[in-house]
């Protein structure tokens, strides 16, 4: 429930973000998801995107055509490297897991080291990072305001993780405000017709 809680504010502050950028975002691509699987968030990738945002990860525009972003709270392996069955990853699609919620160090370098392993095996996930919720928002080159909004957001997220009812009470607060505003827009229909991308979800 925490994690659904964030989830809404996440997807509203990125979708909010793109829009400050003031891209004009036009694309032809149309994203087809398997198994009637949603993104938590998704925006186009080209030069110009690019060129707004700090890639310190240097994701070729020629080759990807979306960013695709999938928040988790999970710490275990098997739950974050599961995720990769989704299918979110593509030869076109590049997918950020982001993790957030306090995490410790030397899990987060065991769940790259582990991925990086794979990558050995299957040349398909190169096009995968598992980053930290600060390596997200230096990789976006959020400013000073978006990025209060991610830290306040997931501070609150780690204290109603240890049954902080007050930190619980102002998250499921700000979840309701968020998607509110998402349901406003119609969550995904808002997105696309911002990116000028066909739907088929």
């Amino acid at each position: 429930m925490i994690g659904d809680f964030a989830h809404y504010c996440f997807e509203y502050f990125l979708i909010d973000y793109i829009n400050s950028l003031e891209i004009d975002a036009e694309a032809d691509y149309e994203l087809i998801l398997p198994n009637d699987r949603q993104i938590d968030n998704v925006f186009e990738w080209n030069s110009k995107v690019k060129s707004r945002m700090n890639d310190i990860y240097n994701i070729d525009p020629n080759k990807y055509k979306a960013v695709m972003v999938d928040y988790t709270m999970a710490s275990k392996l098997d739950r974050v490297l599961g995720k990769l069955k989704k299918n979110y990853h593509s030869d076109d699609r590049f997918l950020f897991i982001v993790l957030y919620a306090k995490k410790n160090p030397q899990t987060v370098l065991d769940l790259q080291n582990q991925l990086s392993e794979k990558q050995k095996a299957d040349s398909s996930l190169k096009s995968v990072k598992i980053i930290t919720l600060e390596e997200y928002l230096q990789f976006l080159g959020v400013g000073e305001k978006h990025q209060k909004l991610f830290k306040d957001v997931d501070n609150l997220v780690t204290k109603a993780s240890s049954h902080n009812n007050a930190a619980f009470d102002e998250l499921e607060n700000l979840m309701r405000k968020y998607q509110s505003a998402l349901i406003a827009h119609d969550r995904v229909d808002f997105f696309y017709r911002y990116l000028g991308w066909a739907k088929n979800i």
